[in-house]
């Protein structure tokens, strides 16, 4: 009996050990995490980029399970189901997007719990004034905890169409507008990209307001220096077409397919992302604009394709 439990204790001590190292390894791939990601984001081939990112994901899933509290990771996480989401998905599979950005919104919220208990509980409560008082007294470092959980959460908003998912939105925007407070470059201005989709892609109504729409678009278009393209897609597609504005629309895409190649390893994929899209919108203009007569010397051609759903 006594070599038995001296067995059993070597076996708890040994599994206890394998547990401590497979977290401190999980610990430790935030760097390795990093260049996944540049690797990622500088691919040039959306369809590879798309086969292989679910991947990466259940990758980091694993880590995250090893290592549940572990920051770095969960700011990560959210970043890349959200992106994901936000680059391959919202056009093309709803139910998917929503799923994404249900995940990325769980990782985002287990970050600020871990960083700020407090806020965490606020937001659960849906005490905006509360939020607003905790979110004041962040500093930069929360910015991308901050920005990743309003936008994974206006997403999955935006995704599921689930009115009760909607009393959110107040938070998501004192989220986004606290990251834009304290760190107006991240993620190549995005910020003003929440606001230009929040007042161009509603109606007037719905507190919409075109022209706002349009400034904040031109804004992060100008700061990210012109080269990040699918701002100027998302321009096209929802202020143009809400606009109902044919012209703007083909010249906005077309600038995206007739922007220099080169482009910076941060924005391979999601420019060639956006040179795929333009291709597809500028071959549906009558989807978009029925009665727009499409000029014969046109350099684009028009498919009858499946109608985007822009809501």
């Amino acid at each position: 009996m006594r070599v038995r439990s001296l067995l059993l204790l070597s076996f708890l001590a040994l599994a206890g050990a394998a547990c401590s190292m497979t977290t401190m390894v999980a610990n430790n791939m935030t760097g390795t995490m990093d260049n996944m990601k540049k690797a990622f984001f500088a691919e040039s081939s959306t369809k590879h980029a798309l086969a292989a990112g679910p991947a990466m994901l259940m990758m980091l899933d694993g880590f995250i399970e090893a290592a549940p509290e572990n920051v770095e990771l969960l700011q990560r996480a959210a970043e890349m189901n959200c992106a994901f989401a936000q680059t391959f998905l919202d056009d093309t599979d709803r139910e998917y997007a929503q799923a994404m950005y249900a995940k990325g919104l769980k990782f985002a919220k287990r970050a600020v719990a871990v960083e700020e208990p407090e806020l965490a509980k606020a937001l659960e409560a849906g005490d905006e004034k509360r939020v607003k008082e905790l979110l004041d007294k962040t500093d930069e470092d929360f910015a991308p905890i901050a920005f990743w959980t309003g936008i994974c959460w206006g997403g999955l908003i935006n995704s599921a169409m689930e009115a009760d998912l909607a009393t959110g939105l107040p938070m998501v925007e004192r989220l986004v507008a606290r990251s834009e407070a304290i760190q107006p470059h991240y993620f190549f201005y995005a910020a003003h990209i929440f606001h230009a989709m929040f007042y161009a892609g509603r109606s007037a109504m719905l507190g919409g307001d075109l022209e706002k729409g349009r400034s904040h678009f031109e804004k992060a278009i100008e700061a990210s220096g012109g080269n990040f393209l699918l701002w100027k897609v998302m321009f096209a597609r929802t202020y143009a077409v809400n606009k109902q504005d044919a012209d703007f629309f083909i010249r906005q895409l077309q600038e995206v397919l007739d922007a220099p190649t080169e482009d910076p390893p941060d924005r391979v994929l999601a420019n060639q992302a956006a040179r795929d899209k333009a291709e597809e919108l500028l071959g549906r203009v009558k989807d978009f604009f029925p009665d727009y007569k499409v000029d014969s010397g046109a350099d684009f051609e028009e498919e009858p394709l499946e109608s985007l759903d822009l809501d």
